[in-house]
């Protein structure tokens, strides 16, 4: 019987460390997606995203407070670099994306465009794209990292 045992033994720990060892990949995987998602959360902008309120000036010279919308008031923002990372059709697609939101809000829509860049490579980008709505500049690095 000591015999049998001794060979039992071993065999069934390799099942058991076989079994973990599964166990602890398919955590793994499930950590892994987890993280990647948390990172994308942490640094892309999405719907729903909760902006800190702040002050600033407009390219126009307009001062507005993001993050404080008025009761019942629909408000966009886009945030969008100068570099051209976006696709080359997004500004009609905002375009066609704001008429839709406005026939539907019933006149409570403000829309407004924040920029990641420096003022003057905003504007001529501004110029350049002729935006169908105010932009502004994130007045601290920090809202613009936030």
């Amino acid at each position: 019987m000591p015999d049998r045992l001794a060979r039992v033994v071993p065999l069934v720990a390799l099942g058991v460390a076989r079994a973990l060892v599964v166990l602890l990949a398919l955590q793994n995987r499930a950590l892994r997606v987890q993280a990647e998602k948390l990172c994308e959360r942490a640094t892309e902008p999405y719907v729903g995203l909760v902006v800190p309120s702040f002050r600033a000036a407009t390219l126009g010279g307009d001062t507005v407070t993001i993050g404080q919308a008025a009761a019942g008031e629909l408000r966009v923002l886009f945030v969008f670099t100068t570099s051209g990372a976006e696709a080359p059709g997004a500004v009609p697609a905002w375009s066609a994306m704001l008429e839709k939101l406005d026939a539907s809000s019933a006149g409570k829509l403000e829309v407004y465009g924040i920029s990641l860049d420096p003022e003057p490579e905003t504007r001529r980008y501004v110029a350049d794209q002729d935006l169908p709505f105010p932009v502004l500049c994130f007045p601290e690095r920090k809202l613009a990292r936030l």
